[in-house]
């Protein structure tokens, strides 16, 4: 939910997109629309159990207190007991490895499903492996033809770390480039296709 402004704009998107078919949504305590997700999804009828939710703790509630406060707060704003996802949104240095561990202690306490991280370079990885041994389950990073990080991908692929696309399509901004639209022409498909397809070709989920 990334861009899309928190009151009525964000709880019609949600209700808009779970009708549709969408069972993941994405958002974060910086987007400040956590309570307007809840109110979408409520009104578009699906059960929670159907839909897979995604939070993130951001750069001013890092440490292991202020993370666990700020889980918390997204919880009650998502109107959600069990997260499925919670993800350190930037490592913060000097912190991120104490939110780290708040996150490993809400995972084993049940209160989210899954952990990661976004936005994680080799170095913070090789930093978190050092700290803890629980293994992040997803690094989300901007990832598509014009931000492309082979080193990055490997290295997520040799510690089983999925790493997961965020703005695919580049916020629509290389839909005209040249080399995008040749390809669109050539396979008789939209210049979004041709992105999504890329990430997909590489094996990153999107």
């Amino acid at each position: 939910m990334f861009q899309v402004p928190p009151g009525e704009r964000t709880q019609a998107t949600v209700e808009s997109a779970l009708r549709r078919g969408y069972r993941l949504i994405d958002t974060a305590a910086y987007y400040s629309n956590e309570a307007d997700v809840a109110i979408g999804l409520e009104r578009s009828g699906v059960s929670r159990s159907e839909v897979f939710l995604t939070s993130k703790v951001w750069l001013d509630d890092q440490g292991y207190d202020a993370t666990l406060r700020a889980f918390d707060r997204t919880v009650r704003l998502l109107n959600v007991e069990v997260l499925d996802l919670y993800l350190i949104h930037w490592p913060v240095e000097d912190l991120h490895l104490e939110s780290w561990r708040a996150l490993v202690q809400l995972q084993q306490e049940g209160r989210c499903r899954a952990i990661g991280v976004s936005n994680y370079t080799e170095q913070h990885l090789d930093e978190l492996a050092q700290s803890s041994p629980v293994v992040p389950a997803v690094n989300q990073v901007e990832f598509h033809p014009f931000v492309y990080r082979p080193t990055l991908v490997e290295r997520c692929r040799s510690a089983e770390i999925l790493l997961q696309a965020y703005s695919p399509l580049v916020r629509g901004k290389r839909f005209n480039h040249p080399k995008v639209l040749a390809l669109a022409e050539k396979y008789e498909k939209t210049s979004a296709q041709i992105l999504l397809r890329w990430n997909l070709e590489h094996g990153i989920p999107v």
